[in-house]
């Protein structure tokens, strides 16, 4: 028996796959409902959008959403119930492939009913060639699209109800026929069709806009239901603004791009189109006019550059042994386990195991090999690949695998030679090496420098604390060049001043961010700027900058040394935001003093009070500078590694009944509960056992943490007792058991806790905190 005899397999487009003339979907009775939650529609969409964005550079772009297993049912053995004689053409039962057959006819019906709704539009305008061709393109894309949701029968020609099937039904639930008493559809794709197929030929004039109603609201409807409401909402915020991943290309580029003239637009799109295309101040009609193209845009690349595998099998005993095989033979590999067959292509299977290539791999696949189940794999991956090409370009790199896979192959050929192609790899196990030593997966694992050395430096540790608590992936694409350029020094001496470095970018971009973060109340695109360092760097004549790019492929492999990192830092504190420019100490302490810290990040709150109080003393309540190792809280480790929380010294939430605050701190329109002058640090315990008690109550429990002797705590605690100040006997263990506390003395030396102490501590911590951290970019 010859294999083709078993099966064949035809890669098809959607047009193709649904639009085959005469042919119908048939779901057996022993498939599930469709059940494919919100989330995969809008990958699949997301998915399109960026095949859409590969196109109007690459004719050769689709977006390939896997295969379907189906076997044509030329006996019509499985069909149930049947009208033998009013059967389609063709009826294709489906063994698998059935819940992304659905979610795209879907998408079809929902891009043909919003082209409808815009044809109504045009139709009002098309004495205008430019409004009449974008009419000509919806009409012959609409033509196109009632195929993937409808057989057209050809009779009954005055019964369009019963003249135009539903291209999907399922079995026992709905009968393809000609007669009115014996058509029935009551799966929810054959009522949903059935209904949407009946509102486009009704003679209403003008039609209104289409509304799904499933029959008595059963709950079987529902998925169909929401997943028509996520289309709708996608593709409307598609064309709008593109999605959180991508963009939609822009006007000028997809007028520009002869792919999309030849694909979507038979070759031409007419100068008039290209002038509102591209007008600088477009008028509401000529708006909706763009809106309009690119939904012409984005559904002719759904119906014409997805790409589906369609399997025929000669019968279900064959259909379900390959269904099998392909869903049983494993997880989806992820984009390294793709790229590295590649890789060894390269250097030869020959030379493989000698080559330097193979010592990248090794390194990169002790990172990846640690996780075993595929989607922690691939999210190790994906943390790994994004910022890597960041650090390599400055280009942004999504989560979709597909995207992952090319970036990583093109990336690769592209490089000129073996040597080059050696040093990406390399690179990227730079990145590996990063992620498994320096920025571990549990926050509680150390950081190290390589496998068998600490990182032994507190600062830099509590930097990298820093911004890992703070989730800060971004500044990984900067790190991995500075931690790169340590690891490939070439002897001792060069690594001592790599690792310097390393140390001191660290500390430099660690600056940054907590300058930039505490000053505004968003992050205020603070990613992009990343991008830039990395992509192009900054050239201003005028501010006499000229800093190159920071990207290994966009510097020739060159790192920036520390003062230029420090500069283009500095340079984007001054004039990266429109409304929050850092030149000097005064414009920091115009937007930190008073803004709510506490809400904007934690995090950064106990840096910004740990740096505050690095090497300072106190009187009375007030911090100033000490002389070297007086009190160095960004260098001892004790600091680093102790539950540190942050504690409102004002209650959030006090009981205005009982308590005797000073109530102006809680005006909600200042926020000042929550600014620097009222938080301070405690560990988890002792915070807990404070609660939102009295200022009179707090001081007693400040003073018992900061006292030096037991001595002395005792004193404390029978002082309270005097003033009617009662610890629970918990409260006494923790204040017993507890270390010395020296950053709370400062607070424990206030007498009087009110608004204008807030402000003034508030002043006292952002000045000295400013003195330390500029030090680390230079100012």
């Amino acid at each position: 028996m010859d294999v083709k005899n078993v099966f064949e397999a035809y890669p098809k487009s959607i047009e193709h796959l649904l639009g085959e003339k005469g042919a119908g979907f048939y779901v057996p009775v022993y498939q599930r409902e469709y059940s494919w939650p919100p989330s995969m529609v809008a990958t699949l969409l997301s998915d399109c959008l960026l095949g859409l964005q590969h196109l109007v550079d690459n004719e050769d772009s689709i977006t390939f959403i896997g295969s379907t297993i189906v076997i044509k049912d030329n006996r019509h053995e499985t069909i149930h119930p049947m009208s033998i004689g009013d059967l389609p053409q063709g009826v294709f039962l489906v063994i698998d492939g059935q819940q992304r057959l659905t979610s795209i006819i879907l998408a079809c019906t929902v891009f043909h009913n919003l082209l409808s709704e815009a044809n109504l539009f045009l139709e009002k305008k098309k004495n205008k060639e430019a409004y009449n061709w974008l009419l000509t393109q919806i009409l012959r894309l609409n033509s196109d699209l009632e195929c993937t949701f409808l057989i057209d029968q050809s009779y009954p020609k005055d019964e369009p109800s019963l003249r135009y099937y539903p291209k999907m039904i399922r079995a026992q639930q709905d009968h393809w026929s000609r007669e009115k008493k014996v058509a029935e559809y009551n799966s929810p794709i054959g009522n949903y069709l059935y209904q949407y197929i009946g509102h486009h030929f009704s003679e209403e004039d003008p039609k209104p806009s289409f509304m799904y109603s499933p029959p008595n609201d059963e709950k079987k409807h529902k998925t169909i239901t929401d997943i028509l409401k996520l289309i709708n909402k996608e593709v409307k915020s598609i064309i709008e603004k593109g999605n959180d991943d991508f963009d939609f290309p822009k006007l000028s580029h997809l007028s520009e791009s002869k792919p999309i003239k030849d694909i979507i637009f038979n070759g031409v799109i007419p100068p008039d189109v290209i002038n509102i295309l591209l007008k600088d101040e477009p008028t509401k009609d000529e708006q909706k006019f763009r809106k309009i193209f690119r939904l012409v845009t984005f559904g002719s690349f759904v119906l014409r550059r997805i790409a589906i595998t369609e399997v025929i099998v000669k019968n279900e005993d064959y259909a379900f042994d390959m269904f099998e095989a392909l869903n049983t033979t494993g997880e989806p590999l992820t984009a390294f386990e793709t790229f590295k067959p590649e890789i060894i292509r390269v250097e030869t299977l020959k030379n493989w195991e000698g080559s330097p290539s193979y010592n990248y791999v090794q390194t990169i696949e002790l990172l990846l090999n640690q996780y075993k189940k595929a989607e922690d794999k691939q999210k190790a991956t994906s943390d790994l690949l994004i910022p890597f090409r960041l650090s390599e370009s400055g280009l942004k790199l999504t989560k979709k695998l597909n995207d992952q896979r090319k970036y990583l192959r093109k990336e690769y050929q592209r490089q000129s030679s073996i040597d080059k192609k050696r040093e990406f790899v390399q690179a990227l196990s730079f990145g590996a090496a990063f992620e498994n030593y320096v920025w571990p997966k549990s926050i509680q694992t150390k950081s190290r420098l390589k496998k068998d050395i600490e990182i032994t430096n507190d600062t830099h540790l509590l930097c990298l604390s820093l911004l890992r608590k703070s989730n800060h992936d971004m500044t990984k694409g900067l790190l991995f060049r500075y931690y790169g350029n340590y690891v490939n020094a070439e002897d001792d001496d060069t690594r001592k001043e790599a690792l310097e470095l390393f140390k001191n970018a660290t500390k430099a971009i660690t600056a940054f961010y907590v300058l930039w973060r505490s000053s505004r109340a968003t992050t205020d695109g603070i990613d992009s700027h990343y991008r830039t360092i990395m992509s192009s760097g900054f050239l201003d004549k005028t501010a006499g900058i000229d800093i190159k790019p920071l990207g290994r492929q966009k510097n020739e492999g060159k790192v920036l040394d520390l003062n230029e990192l420090q500069n283009a830092l500095k340079y984007i504190l001054a004039t990266k935001s429109k409304n929050v420019k850092i030149i000097s100490k005064a414009d920091w302490l115009k937007h930190s003093i008073q803004a709510p810290i506490y809400t904007i990040s934690a995090n950064i709150s106990k840096f910004i009070l740990l740096s505050a109080y690095h090497n300072s003393k106190s009187k009375d309540g007030i911090l100033e500078k000490g002389r070297k190792s007086l009190a160095p809280f960004l260098t001892n480790q004790a600091f680093l590694i102790t539950d540190l929380t942050l504690e409102h010294i004002a209650p959030q939430s006090p009981d205005r009944n009982l308590d005797n605050w000073d109530w102006q701190i809680y005006d909600e329109d200042v926020n000042t509960k929550n600014s620097l002058g009222n938080l301070t640090l405690l560990p988890q315990s002792e915070n807990s056992a404070i609660g939102n008690n009295s200022w009179n109550h707090k001081k007693y429990f400040y003073e018992a943490l900061s006292s030096e002797t037991d001595e002395d705590l005792n004193k404390i605690i029978t002082k309270a007792k005097k003033d009617k100040i009662l610890f629970p006997d918990s409260t006494l263990k923790i204040l017993q058991d507890s270390d010395y506390l020296p950053f709370v003395s400062s607070v424990a030396e206030i007498e009087e806790f009110n608004l204008k102490k807030i402000n003034e501590r508030s002043q006292n911590i952002a000045n000295l905190a400013w003195d330390e951290l500029s030090t680390w970019l230079n100012y």
